[in-house]
């Protein structure tokens, strides 16, 4: 039996069990834990990544630009002119008329409720496959879809077909060069900014 201890006397040691001893040491909460850096190896993925996607979406934006020249003539309807013809078209669209390069004639363009279609230029607008090569002489609103085409000069074709160009076909062009120069250069920076802090490291 432990020896009793006078009245008002503190034990010199608590005893086993003892309610008062020195509380446990606390754990660092996760607020105190320092915070975790990126590693190397994802900042060299994600600069290669960067590249990568450069180089797809250029490709991607060369075939927009290219199936856009080859659905130029399809569904396109030849007229033999000069005179005057019907040609029957989806209506509330835009077509454009194209000639053979070097035609000069003018041409007129109504449907058959006797509103008139005006024929914007179109500037200088070619599209040549496989070697048959059309010029575009000017783009024209649809109307009720009956067009009644009226040319005048020597005998000769003119063809209806969709129109090329507009912005749809520049931001293809654009898209194809500038996407990859953009995400090209940011992810060199990112591949030598990180190889940089990894050489320092190991100096």
């Amino acid at each position: 039996m432990a020896p009793e201890v006078p009245a008002g006397e503190a034990y010199a040691q608590p005893p086993p069990g003892w309610p008062y001893g020195d509380p446990p040491t606390p754990t660092p909460s996760p607020a105190e834990e320092p915070p975790r850096r990126v590693s190397r190896r994802f900042w060299y993925l994600f600069g290669t990544g960067l590249i990568v996607l450069g180089f797809v979406l250029m490709l991607v934006f060369i075939g927009i630009a290219v199936t856009s020249g080859l659905r130029v003539f399809s569904g396109a309807v030849d007229v033999r002119v000069p005179g005057q013809s019907q040609v029957d078209l989806p209506p509330d669209e835009t077509r454009m008329v194209w000639a053979r390069p070097g035609d000069t004639r003018s041409c007129t363009t109504t449907d058959t409720d006797g509103t008139d279609l005006p024929l914007d230029p179109s500037g200088s607008v070619s599209v040549s496959i496989n070697g048959d090569e059309w010029v575009g002489v000017g783009t024209f609103p649809t109307g009720n879809g009956h067009v009644v085409l009226a040319c005048d000069g020597g005998p000769g074709v003119i063809r209806i077909a969709h129109t090329f160009g507009g912005w749809g076909f520049v931001g293809s062009i654009l898209g194809a060069v500038l996407a990859p120069m953009v995400l090209g250069f940011a992810g060199a920076g990112v591949l030598t900014v990180t190889g940089v802090r990894h050489a320092r490291s190991r100096s």
